[in-house]
């Protein structure tokens, strides 16, 4: 079944599952801050409270803005999500309880990957490659550059000053 486990890897030898929902189908992407689990599914970005891993409580969902939620990263007070036609959307999330949209910035063709280091968010798009943004003003991305790959970039990491792309 679909939805989030939640796994005590006190012993790495032996993990064990201690908690999880599968209150939603087609999980795509997670990121985890502070209490709250963030989960995106085909709709929408779900959040859980996960103050007490056995149990954890949806809170809150957040219907997509446009596209298939892909990959989320949540940075600060701000998490970016990625969606298939749709690019990158930045949501508000100082308080998860009442998350908002507020800013995007629209990609043509499936945007699937992303990473986000220091001020600038980078998106795998598997039709017109890599795109990066400078995100020091959440509320409106900036293109700074972009780069056609060869394949179809669907992942993206940065470490210093370099990029990997997965291409399928």
């Amino acid at each position: 079944l679909s939805g989030l486990k939640v796994l005590d890897l006190a012993d790495p030898a032996q993990p064990k599952a201690v908690g999880s929902t599968s209150i939603f189908r087609g999980g795509q992407g997670l990121a985890v801050s502070g209490r709250y689990a963030y989960v995106t599914d085909r709709w929408s970005v779900r959040i859980f409270d996960i103050s007490e891993p056995a149990k954890p409580r949806p809170v809150k969902v957040l219907n997509s803005p446009g596209g298939v939620p892909r990959t989320i990263v949540v940075q600060g007070n701000f998490a970016y999500i990625t969606a298939d036609h749709a690019g990158l959307h930045v949501v508000d999330i100082t308080n998860p309880l009442a998350p908002s949209v507020v800013g995007s910035y629209k990609v043509p063709g499936f945007t699937y990957g992303l990473a986000i280091e220091g001020d600038y968010a980078y998106l795998a798009n598997s039709d017109t490659g890599l795109h990066i943004l400078d995100i020091r003003k959440p509320s409106a991305p900036i293109l700074v550059s972009s780069l056609k790959l060869k394949g179809e970039p669907y992942g993206v990491a940065v470490r210093g000053n370099m990029a990997y792309v997965a291409s399928g």
